[in-house]
């Protein structure tokens, strides 16, 4: 996965796998060094050594956070206010963002930069969200979760490859929903890493 991460120019997440994972969204420069790590070859958007894994430019962490509901004591801004990160980027939405003023001020107050997008409901569409970023310079983005994100991705078709990563535990009633299963996809491979299956496939 951080070898992964490196490979793009931002990671995505939503506000509710924000909250429950309080992930760092970069490529962990400890594991991309480790030579016992491989990632399968047909994965890579392009080729990096292991030593260009390790000096690689981080990706930009991005959340979609439609209210700021983002703790301002988080790992993402922790790990800026501490030279360790990038700033972070909150994608909100203009009523979320108007009806937490205090909210925006404390997550800018702490570094992160605040974008808004116009909508009508307090969710944001994904097109907006990727034609905000492509306008901001982001041109390769790793979306890794949560479910409802990846779910509105895969209906629109809006990605060019899929790496699915299957780990042997129950995940729960919050999954990607099935109607996912209708998606036509090709170049389907798959390779065993230690007890999990990563496979990889594109739209067709």
């Amino acid at each position: 996965m951080n070898r992964l991460r490196v490979l793009h120019d931002g990671i995505l997440v939503g506000i509710g796998t924000a909250l429950v994972d309080n992930p760092q969204l970069n490529g962990n420069k400890g594991l991309c060094d480790n030579s016992s790590v491989h990632l399968p070859l047909f994965l890579l958007a392009r080729h990096l050594s292991t030593d260009d894994l390790v000096t690689a430019k981080q990706p930009q962490p991005i959340v979609l956070d439609p209210l700021l509901q983002l703790p301002s004591h988080c790992k993402l801004i922790k790990n800026f206010q501490s030279n360790t990160g990038k700033q972070p980027w909150v994608i909100a939405t203009e009523k979320g963002a108007f009806e937490n003023k205090e909210k925006r001020s404390e997550l800018e107050n702490a570094g992160v930069k605040v974008y808004l997008v116009k909508t009508e409901t307090d969710r944001i569409p994904l097109p907006s969200v990727l034609e905000l970023l492509r306008t901001l310079g982001i041109k390769s983005l790793m979306i890794e979760g949560g479910a409802k994100i990846i779910q509105s991705c895969l209906k629109s078709q809006a990605y060019n490859q899929l790496v699915i990563t299957v780990a042997p535990r129950f995940i729960g009633k919050d999954g990607i929903d099935a109607a996912v299963d209708e998606l036509e996809l090709k170049n389907v491979k798959y390779q065993t890493m230690g007890r999990d299956v990563v496979l990889s496939a594109t739209p067709n």
